[in-house]
């Protein structure tokens, strides 16, 4: 047998490599809660996307490889394709299903308006400022806005230990917490549930420089500030 022949098809391990990054990128798209700071949440869904195909392309010229010039790397190879295939077959039908429930049509919030007796015990302003506040809300915009700003929905403290305390507020879509350090954002983190922020988290890249930390939610088609802005500075 020749040297080449026991030489790994390069099409087979590229393509298995492929298809296991394509699970795991898909699997940080699913569970995505601000945790992956460095990588942005449409660039998980781009890579969970492209890696699936780029696999099973690869690990079908590997398998052709394999069989016409004999090297190792045909199971591989076979494994690249078959996780691949999954892979595309869930994606599409991920897909498919959010496009269905994005098209499917929803009563709105607000069709109680509509009962006869409601209207007649409202006058056309007061049903005009509900149908407002109603349509505000399902922007995710909480109950006491507009005439309440958004910024001060919500209260940060800074505590001695430079952990950061809030109070508590509903109505919020993605909640995160944004620090940042000198000037450049550099953790993103989910606080729906998390009504401390420790030090570890604000200092994951570096203890020492200007700490910029707030909260934002998700409103009217992007995140917005919600809360104060806590600043501080420590020298090295």
């Amino acid at each position: 047998m020749s040297a080449d022949n026991k030489r790994l098809s390069l099409f087979s391990l590229f393509g298995f490599v492929a298809s296991i990054q394509a699970a795991h990128s898909f699997a940080a798209w699913l569970i995505y809660d601000g945790a992956f700071y460095l990588v942005n949440y449409y660039v998980l869904f781009f890579l969970t996307i492209i890696f699936p195909i780029a696999g099973l392309v690869l690990s079908i010229a590997g398998v052709i490889d394999t069989q016409r010039s004999g090297k190792k790397g045909y199971g591989i190879g076979l494994a690249g394709i078959i996780i691949s295939s999954i892979e595309i077959i869930i994606i599409v039908f991920l897909i498919a299903a959010w496009a269905w429930i994005n098209n499917t049509p929803q009563l709105p919030d607000y069709t109680v308006i509509e009962h006869e007796h409601y209207y007649n015990e409202k006058s056309q302003q007061e049903l005009e400022e509900e149908l407002e506040k109603m349509e505000l809300r399902q922007k995710g915009y909480p109950e006491g806005y507009p005439e309440k700003p958004l910024e001060d929905f919500f209260h940060l403290t800074l505590e001695d230990d430079y952990s950061i305390t809030r109070d508590e507020q509903e109505g919020f879509k993605a909640l995160t917490w944004k620090i940042e350090l000198d000037g450049k954002c550099v953790l993103k983190r989910f606080a729906e549930n998390e009504l401390v922020l420790e030090p570890r988290w604000q200092w994951c890249h570096g203890s020492t420089g200007k700490f910029r930390i707030y909260l934002t939610a998700y409103v009217d088609g992007e995140y917005k500030r919600v809360s104060n802005i806590i600043e501080y500075t420590i020298e090295s």
